[in-house]
């Protein structure tokens, strides 16, 4: 199983986000980096296992890591080869 380390930090701003994203998750050139695209991509990845650290920090009422957070929660519960952990 490939696991993969994210820093909650990184995923506060939307396009630092996206291009933290597409850069660990080695998504392609073509990769929309919108919320849709993310759950697309994650939603194809096979033996994966994500880790999210710092993940208190995405918790913020208006933070956009919350929402990545929630697209991460529902990837993993609709792809069964996908788990994921928050650690605050």
């Amino acid at each position: 199983m490939k696991e993969i380390v994210l820093d909650g930090k990184k995923l506060l701003e939307r396009e630092e986000a996206q291009e933290y994203l597409k850069k660990k998750f080695s998504f392609p050139d073509h990769y929309g980096k919108n919320l849709d695209a993310l759950h697309d991509c994650l939603c194809e990845l096979t033996d994966v296992r994500i880790v999210i650290k710092r993940a208190e920090l995405l918790h913020e009422k208006y933070s956009y890591g919350k929402r990545v957070l929630k697209v991460i929660k529902d990837s993993a519960e609709e792809n069964p080869a996908l788990t994921a952990e928050a650690k605050e």
